[in-house]
């Protein structure tokens, strides 16, 4: 989807472009526009995509509205959804329970 692969943008925060991705991930974060997607017969393929690298992009470089923005996300998706897929609970569950949590980069949560 073209709008997750535009969030790749915020991996480095010190990059002149960042803050076009910043206002881009503030503006899907207001709007809850990831929230459509969840009428998809495709939503967990979509939000697996996107979880991945939300997870793979943030790091300490990033302020506490990074993470936030992308919590805001993040979160309406796994609790308005019908059914979590093992996939999308895979990916979750590696970043934030130990001893996967350690050898991943700094997360969200």
């Amino acid at each position: 989807m073209f709008l997750t692969e535009q969030l790749a943008g915020l991996r480095e925060p010190e990059a002149p472009s960042f803050k076009r991705y910043f206002y881009l991930l503030e503006n899907l974060a207001y709007v809850k526009s990831f929230n459509i997607c969840l009428e998809l017969e495709s939503n967990q393929e979509i939000f697996c995509k996107l979880f991945k690298l939300l997870f793979s992009i943030i790091n300490e470089k990033h302020t506490a509205k990074v993470s936030s923005f992308m919590l805001d996300i993040m979160c309406p998706l796994i609790t308005e959804a019908d059914a979590v897929s093992q996939e999308m609970l895979d990916v979750i569950l590696v970043n934030i329970i130990e001893p996967q949590k350690v050898s991943c980069k700094p997360t969200i949560l």
